[in-house]
């Protein structure tokens, strides 16, 4: 083995990359759940009547959280440019995560749905953005294709 590395330092490399694969699961997640609440949502917010206000509701809460992911990974390099640490990274990605969550479905207001979904579709964005980067960087050059990233 090249560079130092132990057989023990290659368990731990599929450790992490298992645990920040998981990034790509809230995606997934938001349109599964969130899509799922979004009957009551219309319920809530009097749409059943109208049916244009509740498409553009559906469609609108959908859009954003595409849009939000969109925006997230054109933004996701500068969290490196400021030279901050994957940890710090991610635990800022969680706090915008968790408050997307709790706006959309504390507050169920048309508007405060708009603003947790376009959080929620950052938080997305940025955890698919970067767990591909943080993943190459913690893998031994051997083992990088094995671990899904590739130089």
């Amino acid at each position: 083995m090249k560079n130092g590395y132990t057989s023990n330092s290659y368990g731990i490399v599929y450790r992490y990359a298992l645990i920040v694969t998981l990034g790509s699961i809230p995606f997934g997640f938001f349109l599964g759940i969130f899509n799922s609440i979004s009957a009551y949502e219309i319920y809530y917010n009097n749409l059943d009547a109208n049916e244009q206000g509740k498409n553009e509701f559906l469609g609108m809460t959908n859009l954003l959280l595409c849009v939000g992911a969109i925006i997230a990974c054109q933004i996701s390099p500068l969290f490196l440019k400021m030279r901050l640490t994957y940890k710090a990274i991610s635990f800022i990605t969680d706090l915008i995560g968790i408050s997307g969550c709790l706006i959309s479905l504390l507050d169920l207001s048309i508007t405060s749905v708009y603003i947790g979904r376009l959080l929620c579709g950052l938080y997305a964005g940025l955890y698919s953005s970067y767990v591909s980067m943080f993943v190459k960087e913690i893998t031994p050059t051997e083992k990088q294709g094995q671990t899904g990233s590739f130089t």
